[in-house]
């Protein structure tokens, strides 16, 4: 039996590995599947029972579990994010410019102590990973912050005020709690459109031949069902009879809808533009194509997590290593210390916690991240997922989807030989009561070319899914579609693009070509990725491509027709599995798998809401020009995030030494704990400042 529990309280991939490990010790589980991204494991039980021994397991390592789904999962608020943040700014502010006002490490002890206490759970939690024997980042900021706050208000209480860490503790705090609302955030943001994509699929059906209504749950295989103009397809089918239009959007991305005859097969989650039939269901539920693309979603949000583990374990070996290097300076020192060593011992093992504070290890990515994202912000570009700053700056190959994404997505009347009032008339009256692309497209065009056109009396109006519309104009019959069905399309005018013919059916009286435009810049946009490095290649559902589309895609670029969704996912398997890091670039709720897969997601401001949830950053009003300028932002950032981390290493190289008393046989003196708080601060303000540079770059 599979069951799936959500899970509460994970604060990194440590902590998913946690509970992967207690889940493992629980007999009677035959699977077992952790997902960090989306707070929730997947199990595989002999019965309900061992199900709940799994929760008991979860709860004894830790953490919250519960059968509750995922989807109802409520991020938490962000105001314990704020005031953390308020409380540490007037720390910040008397520790770094105020350092020998008599008032600075009061201000300090009344500010920090409500930091600390918002970030109680970062104790709790460094508690039990130390007590599970499997330290990870949270046990790193208990360590430093807990020691650098207690040994401050030891050495105020002591009357020791010239070098304290109120400031230290109060903004690495408060700065882990805001990233790690973020990151909640957005993984709220991602459940929120898995469940848009389950709610594409109608809970009711109708029945064939007596249309009764029923619950999609009493379907079953073979089952016959109706379908009409309006309709949301609840299964994968085969039509038996009837023809209609289906947009299928969600999953070719493309916005024309296609005609379904006898034979056709069509998907769920698909809407009837016009026409009706009846269906012979082929696939239900999680069987259906579109259950396939939403278990294709949470598949590739897990296996899309950041590498984390590595630096996870690196963090632990960090934190082993600097208690055992305190422990051990002040072991050693309490056996060579020339008087009161004890005293002196405890001093040594102190500064050595405390200089050791993680402070601009803590700040070298975030303030960097802070930064970028917020330029990026300013230009339109939204990094839903923060870590995506420095995979992006390593992508070199890069898949785009073409309809919405190099095309605006909306087809135009390219051409037309159309030159009477009269004619935009009919037309007006004919397409302006379809819902189909085209239509709306050509009714568009009709009112904004002829603004005053005469009213045109046509009766009888009807569409013909696959063709067209039909009427009765002025006793004659009209028609508004498809070439020869419509009317003989012109000869000389080459069909490079949607065709429309407004005729009777034997005379053509005007003729339309209607495009999918590209965007603006797409040329130069091609010719910048180029030169940053990248490949570009284009995955699109056509059959074809037109000129306009063909004349901006430099001969560099590969493209690939005829693509499905799992055609997309097979190729960027395929480059991830040669050691590429893959970008993907889409709109539509078909690209959604395959921008959950890449190892980054870019989806346009204006494309689905599921596209840009699974996607990793968001294109503001769909610019795409704004592509190249991500890529930037992201090499300059990872730049700046490596500089930063050099020097916070070479920071503690050096501060470590020091604070363990190395140079005291040839000084006398220790290394004095206001030097450790002046090192600490002055490291913190290079990070912080480097990181500034970002803005002005």
């Amino acid at each position: 039996m599979e069951f799936h529990l959500t899970i509460g309280g994970m604060s990194c991939t440590a902590c998913s590995a946690a509970v992967e490990a207690a889940l493992r010790k629980t007999p009677g589980l035959t699977e077992v599947q952790v997902s960090y991204t989306l707070a929730e494991a997947k199990i595989q039980a002999d019965s309900p029972q061992v199900a709940q021994l799994a929760i008991e397991a979860i709860k004894k390592a830790g953490y919250s579990a519960s059968l509750t789904p995922a989807e109802q999962h409520v991020p938490s608020p962000v105001w314990p994010v704020l005031l953390a943040l308020g409380f540490t700014l007037p720390v910040f502010i008397s520790g770094m410019f105020f350092h020998s006002s008599p008032l600075t490490p009061f201000i300090g002890l009344l500010f920090s102590t409500p930091v600390i206490w918002l970030g109680r759970s970062f104790f709790q939690r460094a508690f039990l990973q130390i007590r599970k024997g499997r330290p990870a980042m949270d046990t790193l900021v208990g360590i430093s912050t807990g020691v650098s706050y207690v040994y401050s208000i030891s050495a105020l209480a002591m009357g020791h005020t010239e070098a304290l860490f109120f400031e230290a503790a109060a903004m690495v705090i408060s700065f882990v709690m805001l990233g790690k609302w973020l990151e909640e955030k957005a993984r709220h943001k991602t459940l929120a459109g898995i469940r848009s994509l389950i709610q594409l699929m109608p809970s009711r059906a109708r029945l064939y031949p007596d249309a009764n209504w029923v619950e999609l749950a009493q379907l079953k295989q073979q089952d016959l069902i109706m379908v009409a103009a309006g309709d949301e397809i609840p299964a994968d089918a085969q039509v038996e009879s009837g023809q209609m239009e289906v947009d299928a959007s969600w999953l070719s991305g493309e916005s024309i809808p296609l005609l379904a005859r006898s034979g056709d097969a069509v998907f769920a989650g698909s809407a009837v533009v016009s026409g009706n039939a009846v269906l012979r269901i082929t696939a239900i539920g999680d069987s259906s194509r579109l259950g396939q693309t939403l278990a294709q979603v949470k598949k590739a949000l897990v296996t899309n997590l950041p590498m984390q583990r590595l630096a996870d374990a690196l963090s632990a070996k960090f934190v082993l290593f600097i208690i055992a290097f305190a422990i051990g300076s002040a072991g050693l020192w309490l056996f060579l210390a020339p008087e009161t060593p004890a005293i002196f011992a405890l001093q040594v093992g102190l500064t050595v916690l405390a200089v050791a504070c993680p402070c601009a290890l803590g700040l070298a990515v975030p303030t960097v991240i802070s930064v970028a994202l917020g330029k990026a912000a300013q230009k339109g570009i939204f990094f839903q997922r923060p870590e995506a700053l420095e995979s992006l700056a390593q992508v070199r190959r890069i898949f785009m989807d073409k309809t919405g994404t190099l095309t605006e997505g909306k087809p135009n009347v390219l051409w037309t030989n159309a030159v009477l009032q009269e004619h935009a008339a009919v037309v007006w009256e004919l397409a302006s009561i379809s819902q189909h692309p085209l239509s709306k497209s050509l009714a568009n065009w009709a009112k904004h070319s002829f603004p005053n056109f005469p009213k045109s009396s046509i009766t009888q109006i009807s569409e013909v899914p696959g063709f067209g519309l039909e009427g009765i104009w002025d006793g004659k019959e009209i028609r508004l579609g498809a070439p020869n069905w419509a009317g003989p399309w012109p000869a000389e005018i080459p069909m490079d693009a949607s065709p429309v013919i407004l005729g009777n059916g034997q005379v053509t009286y005007a003729a339309f070509l209607l495009q999918d435009a590209p965007r603006p810049n797409v040329l130069a946009i091609m010719k910048q990725l180029i030169h940053l490095g990248l490949i570009p290649i284009v995955l699109t559902g056509d059959r074809t491509l037109s000129s306009a589309v063909r004349d901006v895609l430099p001969p560099q670029v590969q493209v690939h027709l005829h693509q499905q969704p799992e055609d997309k996912i097979r190729a960027i398997e395929r480059a991830k599995s040669e050691g590429e890091v893959v970008l993907m670039v889409g709109d539509g709720i078909n690209d959604a798998p395959a921008l959950a897969l890449a190892n980054i997601g870019i989806s346009m401001g204006e494309g689905s809401y599921l596209a840009r949830q699974c996607s990793h950053i968001s294109l503001g009003d769909s610019n795409l020009d704004l592509l190249p300028e991500a890529i930037r932002i992201s090499k300059q950032a990872v730049r700046l995030m490596r500089q930063n981390m050099l020097w916070a290493l070479s920071y503690n190289l050096v501060a470590l030494p020091l604070a363990a008393g190395i140079l005291y046989p040839f000084t006398g003196h220790l290394f004095n704990p206001m030097w450790a708080g002046m090192a600490m601060a002055a490291s913190s303000v290079f990070v912080v400042l480097n990181s500034l540079r970002l803005s002005f770059s």
